[in-house]
């Protein structure tokens, strides 16, 4: 998997989808059971510095009690990834 990975969790959890998505670094988020799956874009950060960066982002955000906490991907996540890079099929000129 290509990127580092955080679980988010927050009551507020539309909300804080919203605001996962505006970060300026973020790949990816998207739900798992009742987390959120959070990718980061910069390969190669260290998981404390950006469990660190993302709390201090999300509490600016309103969100100051989010739970977040470095994973493991798992088959989801490199399904997930791989959907999101596949380009569209090509149309034929019919």
């Amino acid at each position: 998997y290509p990127h580092p990975l955080l679980a988010v969790r927050d009551a507020r959890r539309h909300e804080l989808i919203q605001a996962l998505r505006g970060y300026a670094h973020a790949a990816s988020v998207y739900p798992f059971g009742a987390d959120l799956h959070y990718a980061d874009a910069r390969d190669g950060m260290a998981p404390a510095q950006l469990s660190r960066e993302l709390g201090g982002y999300l509490a600016d955000k309103g969100f100051p009690n989010a739970k977040i906490a470095p994973i493991s991907a798992g088959i989801e996540d490199a399904f997930m990834d791989l959907m999101g890079t596949q380009e569209p099929p090509a149309r034929s000129a019919a």
